[in-house]
Order: structure tokens, then C-alpha cells, then sequence
């Protein structure tokens, strides 16, 4: 699993992802992206 730490805002998120992805994502370091997910998927760790 790939941890991705993200920055919306002023709010921290962090996303896990499979690891075959790292290529993928860290030829993105650095740049703006735009992520989507499902509600289903989300996790609230702390309000």
C-alpha cells in the first residue's frame, strides 16, 4: 500500500493506494492534481 498525502485547502487528507500505482504517482510529485473517490470509500480519522 502507497500512502498519499494530499493538501485540499486548509484540510490534510491521505489516501492509500496499491502499490502498483507508485510509478504512476510519483511522476506526479509536485504538480496540482485533481482526485475523486466514492463516498463509500471515505474515512473520517478526526473532526
Amino acid at each position: 500500500i502507497i500512502k498519499v498525502h494530499m493538501r485540499a485547502g486548509e484540510h490534510s487528507l491521505l489516501a492509500k493506494l496499491p502499490e502498483q500505482r507508485y510509478p504512476e504517482l510519483a511522476a506526479l510529485t509536485g504538480q496540482l492534481i485533481t482526485a475523486s473517490w466514492d463516498a463509500t470509500d471515505v474515512q473520517l480519522l478526526s473532526a
